[in-house]
């Protein structure tokens, strides 16, 4: 708290040279004023208990006055141990005085290239003399706010009004500026310890082992990113109290010239390439096929006309592959083939939009109705459940039209080629290109993935991101890609004994899943890792416990055991229905143990033993995985009532299509929004409604954009190419 006092203080000199019409006299009988104030304090600390007026304080056009004092301190004890801190800011004051600032910033030890330095010193001096120039560029730098102890720790202050400035030096007649502004950023990080009297940490950032502070610094565009960081130095070097310990990192906007990034030239031009593909293919779908028969009732009939029409050859069918009006009408269709679970598409949709609400909110964390947001990640494990389902119920209905004989090369391949394109053609235009599509305090001026995926892409092509590099992985939330291609890899190992033998099939699924929970809660239990959402915060619990396939596949395994239930029952099952309310009531209260039965420890108000955090995070995603389960189960076999005609509406149906490609990009519209914002954003119920529902509709009109230019053309030359029907 002594550093955090000595920077308020400074902040308040500075503030009134902002404020004020300060000349060079006003300043240093500002100074004089507050040595006059320190050492009056310290002489009556042998019992007068004397702190002078404030206002007369922070008015340098006059002195002291005695006769405007009051008392603050009622007992004389309580005044001794702030002379200690009277004494470093009196220090503070006397290596703040105009001479000795730029006396010391002279004889900095720091390496500060020599026009930096003078243009820092005209920056100093003209501020002293009140130019409107040099006061916009203090007041452009960041402020200590309000809400500390909330977690506001980003004090960017005015990106744009920096980068407005030009400053215009009274000694020289020329009318051009002789340097402009340069927005900086200084981070830092800082323990969280306890005070000295053992003050307990806000539960509000408690969770945190320390903080991480970002500054906006407003300095002369001579500066370079090494002189920004050796002024902040030197300016630490100042205080008379040891700052030097805490990493500080400092980094400047650039100019960012396109024209000379081959990465972003060629992501470019292959992105040209792919549009003009897609204009030839739709020109030639509308212009040339557009007299084919298509009064075929159903829309696969009229896409198969298209196909088989004669005068269409391999390379006309290549291009309707790539055909907007084809692919936007296909997409857009709420029709879905025979034997489709259609309450699959509501909750397909309504999982991608709680994955994509997460939010990390250190006032919102705690509050009883945002455990949905805060708890989100179950979302993940609503996407294991479906995908487990799916393999299990189309593999075993294909097995069994084919009398237990499956092509296991295209088993593989029709998944690989489902993925992997999409993925591939995001990141190559995502990647070298994010970092041109915005400014800001917080825009991440060489983009937001680590040294452009240049050592990390192949994992994502060959789906181990979440084992080889991790810690560095390219788009580090398709670890779920990962994960997902690995079960589908052994999952075979599950659907040939399940088709020929239920009971051994299902003794595999148990072992599997015995396997999974056990992994998970050993690993836990051995590092002592939390639950609930906070744990997040955790990057060795990120890798260890979050990503990983051996404790991530009990979700898994319970949507091949209710996909193999559904296949056998072929959808068809009697209950009681009082059976059906108690099940229901079960998997609620199942359910809503899982997303709310953590809110004491997400405020930080209850502490769960080692034992405990180690079962929950065992047990917790498989329950809800089983709680999900008789979701589907229920809407599947008629028992859904209500919610089944809700989550198989129609309009789910063209949204759910889009699930994997705003699965891909939501993310990335979330870092375009956000890292741009100017400013922190203060979050409240309603802004998080109004952002959520605004990314969700920029997600999704990206998502439809990038599903016609890079999703449905995979899939059409995949039919063109293997003779493969189309399938929903």
């Amino acid at each position: 708290m002594a550093t955090l006092s000595l920077a308020y203080f400074l902040f308040i000199l500075l503030s009134v040279l902002y404020y004020s019409p300060v000349d060079g006299q006003h300043y240093k009988r500002l100074m004089q004023n507050a040595l006059s104030l320190l050492e009056t304090f310290r002489d009556k600390a042998d019992g007068s208990h004397f702190i002078p007026s404030s206002i007369d304080f922070l008015n340098p056009h006059q002195g002291l006055k005695s006769s405007e004092s009051f008392d603050v301190f009622p007992e004389e004890s309580k005044l001794q141990p702030h002379l200690n801190n009277v004494e470093v800011l009196e220090t503070l004051v006397r290596e703040y005085h105009a001479d000795g600032l730029v006396s010391r910033l002279e004889e900095s030890q720091y390496n500060v290239s020599t026009i930096c330095l003078n243009h820092t010193m005209e920056y100093f001096e003209h501020l002293l003399q009140g130019q409107l120039w040099a006061l916009k560029m203090f007041d452009a730098m960041g402020k200590v706010p309000s809400g500390l102890l909330s977690g506001h720790f980003f004090w960017s202050g005015d990106y744009d009004q920096c980068l407005g400035i030009e400053a215009v030096l009274s000694n020289t007649t020329s009318p051009q500026p002789a340097y402009e502004g340069k927005y900086c950023s200084l981070v830092s990080s800082f323990p969280l310890t306890p005070g000295p009297n053992g003050t307990n940490i806000p539960a509000s950032i408690g969770a945190l082992s320390g903080i991480a502070l970002q500054i906006g610094l407003c300095l002369p565009s001579s500066c370079s990113d090494a002189d920004a960081k050796a002024l902040v130095k030197t300016g630490i070097s100042l205080l008379p109290v040891d700052l030097s310990t805490f990493p500080i990192t400092v980094a400047c906007t650039v100019d960012r010239d396109i024209s000379q990034d081959t990465r972003a030239i060629t992501s470019i031009c292959v992105s040209a390439v792919i549009v003009a593909i897609l204009l030839v293919g739709t020109a030639y779908d509308i212009l040339v096929v557009k007299d084919c028969d298509l009064s075929a009732a159903s829309e696969r009939k009229r896409e198969a006309v298209k196909f088989q029409d004669p005068k269409v050859g391999i390379a006309g069918k290549l291009l309707l592959s790539f055909s907007l009006y084809t692919n936007a009408t296909k997409l857009l269709s709420t029709k879905q083939g025979e034997g489709s679970l259609r309450c699959l598409n509501g909750i397909r949709f309504l999982s991608m939009r709680l994955e994509s609400l997460i939010t990390y909110s250190f006032e919102l964390i705690g509050r009883f109705t945002a455990q949905p947001i805060a708890n989100g990640t179950y979302s993940v494990d609503s996407f294991f459940l479906l995908s487990g389902l799916l393999v299990t119920y189309l593999t075993m209905r294909e097995m069994a039209k084919r009398e237990g004989k499956l092509n296991w090369f295209l088993y593989y391949f029709h998944r690989y080629w489902r993925l992997t394109p999409p993925l591939m053609l995001i990141m190559w235009v995502y990647v070298p290109l994010f970092k041109y599509l915005g400014s800001g305090p917080f825009w991440p001026r060489d983009g937001t993935e680590i040294n452009y995926c240049q050592s990390t892409w192949w994992t994502n092509m060959l789906y181990v991101n979440n084992l080889v590099n991790a810690e560095q992985q390219c788009m580090g939330w398709t670890w779920y890609l990962a994960n997902d291609m690995q079960f589908y890899v052994v999952s075979p190992l599950i659907l040939l004994p399940l088709y020929y033998s239920g009971l051994i099939g299902v003794i595999i699924i148990t072992v599997f899943l015995l396997a999974t929970l056990i992994a998970s809660g050993v690993i836990s239990s051995t590092n002592h890792y939390l639950s609930g959402a906070l744990s997040m915060a955790d990057q060795k619990a990120f890798l260890d416990l979050y990503i990983r396939p051996w404790t991530r596949m009990g979700p898994y395994l319970v949507g091949m055991t209710l996909g193999y239930i559904l296949y056998r029952t072929k959808c068809k099952v009697s209950l009681p229905r009082s059976y059906v309310l108690v099940i229901w009531l079960a998997a609620t209260a199942c359910g809503i143990s899982v997303i709310y039965g953590m809110k004491g420890v997400n405020s930080n108000d209850v502490q769960l033993t080692n034992d405990v955090n180690a079962l929950y995070n065992a047990i917790s995603r498989t329950a809800w995985a089983l709680a999900l389960a008789w979701v589907v189960f229920a809407c599947c076999t008629g028992h859904g009532g209500v919610v089944n005609r809700i989550l198989s509406w129609d309009i789910f149906v063209p949204l759910s299509r889009l699930t994997y490609c705003a699965y891909l990009v939501h993310p990335i519209v979330m870092f375009w929004f956000y890292y741009g914002q100017k400013h922190a954003i203060i979050l409240s119920d309603e802004i998080l409604v109004y952002y959520f529902l605004g990314n969700m509709l920029i997600a999704y009109s990206v998502a439809f954009v990038v599903s016609l230019a890079f999703e449905a053309p995979m899939m059409g030359l995949e039919k063109v190419l293997l003779h493969r029907d189309r399938r929903n």
